[in-house]
């Protein structure tokens, strides 16, 4: 009897044990998501960073920028990113120098495991500090969760 119930023993405790620490797994809570911008250029020079910024299957913050220096005048900006991310995703505009604004900056974001589509229009302008236009900084966020945008205008350096 004591070796039926040592032996009982040893298969709760070899069946209970578990692989929760490994750290290698895939987070389930991610989806593979696209976001896309355009935005309308003035008449002028510019000096731009576009950044799309996400947090990575792992939680991590991510980002990738692009300096745009002199674009063509009165043109349409544009660009798109597609990425794997467990809650936000996003794009900030900042202008750094010259005469150009950039206006009606309209974003989109799609869940491209289930082609579920969500959009914003932000339609204050951006431009160089010290000039007519009050920001230079316009951050457009996406909240998986909450299915929501928060956008930002501000000063930076």
């Amino acid at each position: 009897m004591k070796k039926l119930t040592l032996l009982l023993f040893a298969i709760i405790i070899m069946s209970c044990s578990s692989d929760d620490d490994n750290t290698n797994e895939n987070n389930s809570d991610t989806a593979n998501f696209k976001i896309e911008y355009t935005s309308q250029l003035s008449d002028a020079d510019l000096n731009l960073d576009v950044t799309f910024t996400w947090n990575d299957e792992n939680g991590q913050l991510q980002s990738e920028t692009t300096n745009i220096v002199d674009p063509q005048a009165y043109s349409e900006l544009a660009d798109e990113k597609t990425t794997k991310i467990t809650n936000t995703i996003g794009v900030i505009f900042k202008i750094k120098s010259g005469s150009n604004f950039l206006s009606d900056t309209y974003v989109k974001v799609t869940n491209t495991n289930n082609n579920t589509t969500y959009d914003v229009t932000n339609s204050k302008s951006i431009g160089s500090t010290g000039g007519a236009i009050d920001n230079n900084t316009l951050t457009v966020i996406f909240d998986r969760e909450t299915s929501t945008f928060e956008s930002e205008y501000s000063t930076t350096n």
